[in-house]
């Protein structure tokens, strides 16, 4: 049974049709009538050689259905309630709902500084702070990490940290062309080619790991209204 997506490029399947395939029959022809070989052996043969760009391309369409049905996209495993959250982007997050937001300092001298972010009339004020407060983290989880020789996988998660308790859960997949495909782009002077999934919501809407954490953490007394 073929696989729902066959992750081949427009470039790929022109260079099958126009270079390859024509190589191939002429290559058949010729080692048929010059060696005499059984027809037998042609019928097993020409498949072959015919298929054989396809063959990874079917490997990555089947392993990225798979993955990506079983997997990709978001996950939430438990829904809280929060005062605050650990997380950068404060300004959103503040206007969102939550009280505070706090997070690590950017730079070398405040990387390992605590702050806290509060919203007060309508302008974000920040605050260093001994110690966190806040329980629930928004961080990554795999970073590209090799899944199949064509497919890696990243994630965000909710974190609970007092418990370590994981909360919810965002994968996508990023999924490469075949060898044959790679040989034309390459030689084409273009980039390699990658597909996505998980990315997107049964909507079609992109996903953001702003959704995850909307879903799986809601604002105590949220008087502002999500945006």
């Amino acid at each position: 049974m073929l696989p729902e997506h066959l992750y081949m490029t427009d470039l790929g399947k022109m260079a099958y049709v126009v270079l390859y395939l024509p190589l191939v029959l002429v290559l058949l022809w010729l080692v048929f009538w010059k060696f005499k070989l059984p027809k037998v052996m042609l019928v097993v043969l020409a498949p072959v050689l015919l298929a054989l760009p396809f063959w990874d391309v079917y490997m990555i369409g089947r392993d990225a259905d798979r993955l990506c049905s079983e997997e990709g996209g978001l996950h939430v495993y438990k829904v809280v309630e929060a005062e605050g959250i650990a997380s950068h982007g404060s300004e959103y997050w503040l206007k969102y709902g939550f009280r505070y937001v706090e997070h690590t300092g950017i730079g070398p001298e405040k990387y390992f500084k605590k702050y806290r972010d509060t919203l007060e009339k309508g302008q974000v004020v920040t605050n260093e702070i001994s110690e966190f407060s806040a329980q629930f983290d928004s961080k990554t989880g795999d970073s590209h990490k090799v899944v199949t020789k064509s497919i890696s996988r990243s994630s965000e998660q909710v974190v609970d940290l007092k418990t370590g308790e994981i909360l919810g859960l965002w994968v996508t997949f990023n999924i490469h062309s075949g060898w044959f495909d790679s040989i034309f782009l390459k030689l084409a002077g273009s980039g390699p080619m990658v597909w996505h999934c998980g990315d997107r919501s049964l909507d079609g809407k992109e996903l953001n790991y702003r959704d995850l954490v909307k879903a799986t953490i809601k604002p105590v007394n949220n008087g502002i209204g999500n945006q």
